[in-house]
């Protein structure tokens, strides 16, 4: 078959549905995934809690201001995600739908600006498999479900290196695009911080060492000075407002917060960093199962745009602008997230790059051997049986055990949360895990048939398709373990048994408890936790009043105030001998999970 029919039969209309219509159905069930997710589980500890929690407060309080959790300002994180979230609350009510609907509508966004990026460098229908490829990925989807910053950092990044195509395709009106360029990454620096313009800006200064011809061209965006003071008439007045009413904010947050966090040098540290090694795994698993997809991606990626192919189908390959910039976009971001104080999904900012590159793989006119495009469908097939086989042998080798987890402390990152729990936690998992891998074998089965006939375009959309149950099922797999990872149910038994000049005090840090925060209808104390890990105790003293010493809060609880303490289970022979706990006061109140509610007088 010459190149010419080969990219004419690739490329037939009954092969695809009309792209508009494609992309229609395509959001359709993006948003009817994201949305129905939102509606489970609660509230977890770490970012969800924090997040949730200073919303809460700020909206109760009516400060759209100074974010606070548990009245102490935090002054970590810019504040536009909780301004969305408030503006969410303050429509559908405090609760955990009104928390993450904001989350779930910058991802949706997201998924849109990806396929508007990947359709000017691919062409429409490569916006299309681009979107595709980054909606359909595990990784995605459990970081999204999550609240957190990301998503919306994202958002706002992607759609600036969207300005940047624009400003391309379109060189009498770049002044008008490299202004909301601007616009744009002042806005991702409210959401996260001054990175929401370094990835942007250094992508494209990469371009410019790299693309000489585009040199010109990048000087429009470095010199747009209306687009630069857009930037800091959006970006400057919060900080300022904000130092002004705590003076030192200012150093603290872009020396200690942001830099120092930047370059794994904060003080004091408050995250255990992910081993660079596994931190470059994580991220093919992320990407799953396009990832898959990387030996032909590559390949294609490097094909010259003057082959035989390319001619016939010009609009659908990469020109040498678009791969430098992509490249240098993902570049900027994994590398300075690789000498940062490292969370899992730190390089989620630039996913948007690399499913535009593994998306290419579907839809490239270049002629590859089949056995390319069977690795996805095979590994979807074997994890299918895989999976079906092993819901077997968990159903029967974990019979009558119980649960075993490690401390919540331990349990930090994705690998180690998986790793954290004994083989009868999956038990619990049992009918999500014969959904999936019933989704995962008859997907992969189809796509694998319709690689076989050539159609691989329509295989890539069985294999996403394919994994829109794992993902509803991971959805349900938050709320099966809900219990390890928040403090919602506990927080709502001591709101109904408390009496009103009762204390509760949590052993640890505050992020391993901040659910507290959302769900609790009283200031959290902390015992054996840190009071210098954030600005406001630590320099303003705002606070340090909630933080007890082991002896200190021996002295709360033996005294006539009601004390709820929560503890890690394993932790109970200990704190027995340092209270000298009764029978009675041994029983706990309530459980969530490893961690247990005890109280002085009940």
């Amino acid at each position: 078959m010459t190149a010419e029919k080969y990219g004419n039969e690739i490329n037939r209309g009954r092969h695809y549905p009309d792209k508009a219509k494609l992309l229609l159905w395509v959001m359709s069930a993006v948003v009817l995934l994201y949305v129905v997710a939102n509606l489970q589980p609660v509230i977890y500890d770490e970012t969800e809690g924090q997040y949730s929690g200073a919303a809460k407060e700020m909206l109760q309080r009516g400060d759209w201001l100074i974010p606070s959790n548990n009245g102490i300002p935090r002054f970590q994180k810019p504040p536009l995600v909780y301004w969305m979230m408030m503006s969410s609350m303050s429509v559908f009510g405090i609760n955990e739908f009104a928390a993450r609907l904001p989350n779930a509508i910058f991802t949706i966004g997201w998924i849109f600006a990806t396929y508007l990026v990947g359709q000017h460098v691919l062409g429409p229908k490569g916006g299309i498999y681009s979107a595709i490829t980054l909606a359909s990925s595990a990784g995605f989807f459990v970081f999204c479900h999550l609240i957190m910053p990301e998503p919306f950092l994202a958002f706002f990044i992607t759609m600036t290196i969207w300005c940047f195509f624009e400003a391309k395709a379109a060189p009498d009106h770049a002044g008008r695009w490299f202004r909301l360029a601007w616009i744009f990454m002042a806005l991702a620096c409210l959401t996260k911080g001054a990175h929401g313009a370094v990835y942007p800006l250094g992508a494209a200064f990469l371009c410019a060492c790299f693309d000489k011809a585009s040199r010109p061209f990048w000087k429009g965006l470095f010199f747009s000075f209306d687009g630069i003071s857009c930037f800091f008439v959006l970006y400057v007045p919060w900080y300022l407002a904000v130092e002004h009413q705590y003076p030192g904010f200012i150093k603290d947050h872009f020396i200690n917060e942001q830099l120092g966090h930047g370059l794994n040098k904060r003080w004091p540290p408050t995250c255990n960093q992910v081993a660079l090694g596994t931190f470059i795994i994580q991220h093919f698993f992320f990407l799953m199962p396009m990832a898959l997809l990387l030996p032909v991606a590559a390949r294609a990626w490097c094909e010259g745009k003057n082959s035989e192919a390319a001619r016939r189908i010009r609009h659908l390959e990469p020109d040498r602008f678009s791969k430098i910039l992509l490249g240098g976009w993902f570049a900027i971001t994994f590398l300075t997230a690789s000498v940062s104080a490292r969370q899992d999904y730190y390089t989620m900012s630039a996913w948007s790059a690399a499913a535009i590159w593994l998306g290419w793989a579907w839809i490239t006119p270049h002629r590859y051997s089949r056995f390319f495009y069977f690795i996805p469908c095979i590994v979807l097939i074997i994890a299918g049986v895989l999976g079906l086989a092993g819901a077997q042998m968990i159903l029967h080798m974990t019979s009558g055990k119980e649960i075993i987890a490690i401390p919540i402390e331990e349990r930090d990152h994705l690998w180690t949360a998986i790793q954290g729990f004994s083989l009868s936690a999956w038990k619990t998992f049992l009918p999500m895990i014969t959904s999936t891998s019933a989704s995962l074998l008859i997907g992969g089965l189809m796509a694998a048939w319709l690689t076989w006939k050539r159609r691989r375009g329509a295989a890539g959309l069985v294999v996403a398709a394919a994994m829109a149950v794992p993902l509803l099922m991971a959805a349900q797999g938050f709320s099966a373990q809900e219990n390890y990872f928040s403090l919602a149910y506990s927080a709502k038994k001591i709101n109904l048994v408390a009496h009103k000049d009762a204390i509760v005090v949590y052993n640890g840090e505050p992020n391993l408890a901040s659910s507290l925060f959302f769900y609790l209808n009283r200031r959290v104390h902390w015992v054996e936790a840190r009071p210098n890990a954030d600005f406001a105790p630590r320099t303003l003293g705002i606070g340090r009043e909630l933080y007890f010493t082991p002896e200190t809060f021996a002295q709360q609880w033996k005294s006539e105030r009601q004390v709820f303490l929560i503890i890690e289970e394993s932790l109970l022979g200990r704190w027995a001998e340092l209270l000298s706990l009764t029978e009675n006061q041994k029983k706990p109140v309530h459980q969530s999970g490893t961690r247990i509610v005890i109280a002085n007088h009940l």
